[in-house]
């Protein structure tokens, strides 16, 4: 009640209350840009940690590829000398001949350091190196190994010092039989440690990062930074972990080998028994934004602390003159002090007036000072290939409704092209539109940076890296999808397999590197006789290579065959033991042709057909094309 005031003090009264409710709606704004920039800063944080841990995820991927392909080149390698020492046997004469071929498998390119074979007492039969080194394998884990568990699968041991190196070494190992089948000894690849070791050094995780290469058991087997105490054991800690892990995922929590926290990826392998972990620290990932964090936190204080400022200022205009024109005349002040030092370039402009307004960031940005920016239209600074969108923008914008934010690129005064994010907007009741511009550059770069590595990693993951033509994996996506293409359409779909005759005779005759260049030029050959775009030539693995032919029938197929077995004999590659009679390399083809169907749909069975074709066309004497059973899947065959 105010029956008791006088006339001054309800007078006063209503002065004071319009500075109450500014000095309420300052404190609000402070509230809502310290909430907002708390707001920002959490966020930004779980962006980073999220980064970080897809950067760890895509890196931890990346190893695990690398280490099962340099095991599975060991394994291939030993393959090999299995079936060399239980064909040819120990004679002095065949170990002569196994040590010049031990020694070309660890020349440069190859990732095997050494070669070794051992008789079923741990002598050294043959090796890699220039002479037989001293001592034995008797103790060594990989010989008992082998003798209690007579399986034919490769064997990947601990590490261990080597016999003449002395360093840390992984062993890849494969059982040799007797002709009795009793145990004959082990062949032994062993990969210097260093090799990863030097290879995971090349990657950046941070001063408190770690990368490690463990067995199944959690065996330590390569870690960077190195642990030289740790190589070769199995940490009570670690290995429990190491049980309990899938087959990939993300774990966070402190390090069992050194106690610090981290974020880390594992993946294990699924043919080899071996696990790739990739751990960041959280302080690590974290660096960047604290550093952006404290700078916002400043900025952010100065910023409320102006505000808190202007709003005193305010409460006393209104105290002294209590007039809606003051106000308005602070708000543009407020407007024009948060253009005039914002690092985005502000523009303002009125129907028939044009550009009003520039903020000085225009010289920062665009090399104009703000009196040339206005005297611009907005079309003259844009790239001709822009300008379309932009004027579309600017429809939008004139209509009153709410525009996506415009990307496009500005001209600055040295002839160069900004990248520019665009936010506008419709300030209503005829006072024109207010556009807010800022330097996106770096963005787009990183941006198609990033897009050009994802591109040539999925070239390279899609592509034979021998021959250059699309690898198994590419094969297998393009027939379920042309499978179900044709099952739609009922249409007919033809498979070629493709196997090179008596491939490894060719190999034992004129070497690998020859052998190479010869699945070289056959994949070539192929690739010229095809000529539709959605036929496909792959290889299929090894000697083999695969054609997708899609709505072809079984007389297309046919001639397709006999073309390719013409193109590869006329390569005349000479292959003086070829077991056919022509003195060149020749084929084996087996064709086969389904008819994709809704029901009992099999991409498998085309596959199956074609190979059962190949056999026959081997068991016939080779260098012909036989043609399977046709795939009756559907009811278009009917």
């Amino acid at each position: 009640m105010t029956t008791g005031m006088t006339d001054t003090e309800r007078a006063g009264l209503v002065r004071r209350s319009p500075a109450r409710t500014a000095l309420w709606l300052i404190g609000l704004v402070c509230v809502v840009i310290c909430g907002l920039t708390a707001w920002r800063i959490i966020v930004a944080r779980s962006v980073d940690l999220q980064d970080g841990q897809g950067e760890i995820r895509n890196l931890a991927r990346a190893l695990a590829d690398h280490a099962h392909a340099t095991i599975e080149i060991a394994d291939i390698v030993l393959s090999g000398l299995v079936e060399r020492v239980e064909t040819d046997g120990t004679s002095p004469a065949a170990v002569a001949r196994l040590h010049e071929v031990m020694r070309q498998k660890t020349g440069a390119g190859f990732r095997v350091r050494d070669l070794f074979v051992f008789n079923a007492g741990g002598a050294v039969i043959a090796t890699s190196l220039p002479a037989l080194p001293e001592g034995s394998a008797r103790e060594r884990e990989y010989l008992s190994w082998h003798r209690d568990y007579p399986g034919r699968a490769p064997h990947l041991g601990p590490p261990v010092k080597g016999l003449h190196s002395g360093r840390w070494t992984l062993t890849v190992s494969r059982r040799v039989d007797l002709p009795d089948g009793s145990f004959g000894g082990v062949v032994v690849a062993t990969i210097d440690a260093e090799t990863f070791s030097a290879f995971y050094a090349s990657f950046d995780v941070g001063p408190q990062g770690s990368i490690a290469l463990a067995a199944e058991d959690g065996t330590l087997l390569v870690r960077h930074p190195p642990l030289p105490h740790l190589i070769g054991t199995t940490p009570a800690a670690f290995s429990s972990k190491v049980v309990l892990l899938g087959p990939v995922g993300m774990m966070v929590g402190p390090s069992p080998l050194d106690g610090v926290v981290r974020y880390s990826s594992y993946r294990r392998d699924t043919v080899y028994p071996l696990l790739v972990l990739v751990a960041r620290s959280e302080a690590d990932m974290l660096r960047e934004w604290r550093h952006d964090s404290a700078i916002v936190l400043a900025t952010t204080g100065v910023l409320v602390l102006a505000l808190g400022l202007l709003g005193w200022r305010l409460a006393d205009q209104i105290r002294q003159r209590q007039r809606v024109e003051e106000d308005l005349m602070q708000s543009e002040e407020r407007f024009r002090l948060l253009a005039d030092n914002s690092t985005d370039l502000i523009i303002h402009s009125q129907p028939g007036k044009g550009r009003v307004y520039a903020s000085p960031a225009s010289f920062g940005l665009l090399g104009y000072t703000p009196a040339e920016m206005i005297a611009f239209r907005p079309t003259d600074t844009v790239h001709p290939d822009d300008r379309v969108a932009l004027e579309r923008h600017m429809e939008i914008v004139h209509g009153g409704l709410e525009p996506d934010m415009l990307h496009y690129r500005v001209r600055r005064r040295d002839g160069t092209y900004m990248w520019a994010e665009a936010i506008s907007r419709n300030i209503g009741d005829g006072r024109g539109i207010v556009v807010a511009i800022r330097d996106i550059t770096a963005r787009k770069t990183v941006e198609g940076q990033l897009h050009e590595a994802n591109n040539q990693l999925h070239r390279i993951a899609m592509q034979d890296g021998l021959t250059g033509i699309a690898n198994r994996r590419a094969f297998d996506l393009v027939l379920e999808k042309e499978f179900r293409r044709c099952a739609r359409g009922e249409l007919p779909l033809a498979a070629l397999l493709i196997d090179v005759d008596h491939f490894k005779t060719f190999n034992d005759t004129y070497g690998h590197g020859a052998g190479d260049e010869c699945l070289v030029r056959i994949a070539v050959a192929l690739e010229q006789q095809i000529s539709r775009p959605a036929d496909v030539v792959a290889r299929y693995g090894g000697e083999e290579f695969v054609v997708l032919l899609p709505e072809t029938d079984q007389a297309g197929a046919m001639h397709c065959g006999e073309k390719l077995l013409a193109a590869i004999q006329a390569l005349a590659i000479s292959h003086e033991d070829d077991g056919v009679g022509a003195g060149v390399v020749t084929v084996s083809i087996g064709v086969a042709v389904g008819w994709p169907g809704p029901t009992g749909a099999s991409p498998r069975a085309l596959i199956d057909a074609a190979d059962g074709a190949l056999y026959e066309a081997k068991r016939g004497g080779r260098a012909r094309v036989c043609l399977g059973q046709p795939v009756l899947t559907g009811t278009a065959a009917a």
